[in-house]
């Protein structure tokens, strides 16, 4: 198929060139009503795509945004389990760009090649409208600051996930973890549970709200005068560990707990399956709650209740805040926006067995 060009649209309708470009292209000439629906049959008749190329030229804009995927949830162990949540975040970010009418450049680069990246396809070719960061706790100070004087350099706009980045001034999405733990441990309350246990990674921060997951958790339950018994809260490291450290916890039939919350649905997931191995049911015998609501939670063996994240709310307002900036430098963005949190009940939580 040929590109059809506005001077035949033009000639199809008998009007200039200019009349059919305002028209098309939202110019100030008036036109009247007949006028344009000519040049409106003309186009479907015709079958006239217009030229993106054209069009960024007339905006100077690409309106492509980058989009970069920490390296490390491809290669480290401790990162893998958020991988599908990172997707749910890239759902969010390309559904609302594209809606808006824009392009998502995915960057996932080999590890540890992250700001080399960024440095080779965004700074030295300049051909996005904007980036979105993600995961840079680890790296030097010296180079986040170089890499963000050169993005500065070029006037690419930045926004982030990211606390060291956020603590420099670009705009941010966190989460309220606190909004769905608080009813979360209301229903576990109102379900009789008393004897809670906690397994979970112990050193893993929400950097954004700057308290471990077990905090927050212990701080609701201590409203209602509860606290995690002796023995009742486990560090593990992985999937494997937990479940060997729930078989562990769950092993005296006098002394186990009624409930056990995981700090997050992967792990919840290997609990599951320590609890079923030993002939236990849920939620009958073990009340399970997860944090995350992860894709695979409504499908687990027993549905899984948790605390949704909202990941993919999470991706809309990044992508939100990124063309908003795009689109009004000028104007301020809400330097942190906070997604609300929400508890989901699912048949891992019943009432507490009686004792």
């Amino acid at each position: 198929m040929r590109n059809i060009t506005i001077k035949e649209i033009a000639g199809r309708a008998s009007v200039s060139t200019t009349t059919v470009s305002s028209v098309l292209n939202g110019g100030k000439i008036i036109v009247g009503a007949g006028t344009r629906q000519r040049i409106l049959d003309a186009v479907k008749e015709l079958g006239y795509r217009p030229s993106r190329g054209a069009k960024q030229l007339r905006s100077r804009k690409s309106r492509v945004i980058a989009l970069q995927i920490d390296s490390r949830i491809m290669s480290d162990e401790a990162w893998r389990p958020t991988v599908l949540l990172s997707l749910l975040q890239v759902q969010g970010i390309c559904a609302y760009a594209r809606g808006r009418g824009y392009d998502v450049s995915l960057m996932i680069p080999r590890h540890g090649k992250d700001v080399e990246e960024i440095e080779a396809q965004v700074v030295k070719e300049n051909s996005v409208d904007g980036i979105i960061l993600t995961g840079w706790k680890d790296l030097p100070e010296v180079e986040l600051e170089a890499l963000l004087a050169s993005l500065v350099r070029c006037d690419i706009p930045v926004v982030t996930l990211d606390y060291k980045i956020y603590e420099r001034g670009y705009p941010s999405v966190s989460v309220n973890l606190r909004a769905g733990i608080k009813k979360a441990c209301s229903r576990l309350v109102g379900l009789g549970h008393v004897r809670i246990g906690y397994v979970g990674r112990m050193g893993v921060v929400n950097p954004l709200d700057a308290q471990q997951r077990f905090d927050i958790i212990s701080e609701e339950l201590a409203s209602y005068g509860l606290a995690f018994p002796a023995g009742y809260v486990v560090d593990i490291s992985s999937e494997v560990d937990c479940y060997r450290k729930t078989l562990k916890i769950l092993e005296s039939a006098e002394d186990r707990p009624s409930c056990v919350i995981y700090h997050g649905d992967h792990m919840a997931m290997a609990g599951i399956s320590a609890i079923m191995d030993l002939g236990l049911e849920i939620p009958g015998d073990i009340s399970v709650l997860g944090i995350d609501n992860a894709p695979y939670a409504e499908g687990a063996p027993v549905p899984l209740a948790t605390v949704d994240q909202k990941h993919y709310e999470q991706g809309v307002m990044l992508a939100k805040q990124m063309i908003d900036k795009i689109e009004n430098p000028d104007s301020p963005v809400p330097g942190l926006s906070v997604i609300e949190t929400e508890f989901v009940d699912r048949a891992s939580l019943g009432r507490a067995k009686e004792a």
